[in-house]
């Protein structure tokens, strides 16, 4: 399964993955909307509740060292989505650049707080 975090009431992909509200999950070319009850929780909340997600792929336009390593300990590929990515489409994932331990200081740019 594939998860792209997106704004409220819209469809535009965000920045970060824990305090976005709500990610679009793809399956077997069907899609749903998953709001995320945990995005004003600790990160042993949210990732104890996104473990239940069965997520194998992240796309997602900025991303922290921290969280990249989370996903990385899970088993989850991420991948970066240009930072001009707006409104989703499924044909940008083509233009996502996978991070992996060698790259991850490099383009793991967001900060925590």
């Amino acid at each position: 399964m594939i998860l792209v975090p997106y704004a409220a009431h819209s469809s535009i992909v965000t920045e970060g993955l824990r305090k976005t509200s709500r990610f679009l999950l793809i399956e077997k070319e069907q899609y749903r909307i998953v709001f995320n009850p945990c995005r004003r929780d600790t990160s042993d909340i949210f990732f104890a509740w996104f473990d239940t997600l069965g997520v194998e792929r992240v796309y997602i336009k900025n991303i922290g060292l921290r969280t990249f390593g989370e996903l990385q300990q899970r088993g989850i590929d991420v991948f970066l989505l240009p930072p001009d990515t707006t409104a989703f489409d499924i044909a940008s994932l083509k233009f996502a650049k996978r991070l992996h331990e060698n790259n991850a200081a490099q383009y793991c740019t967001m900060e925590h707080g």
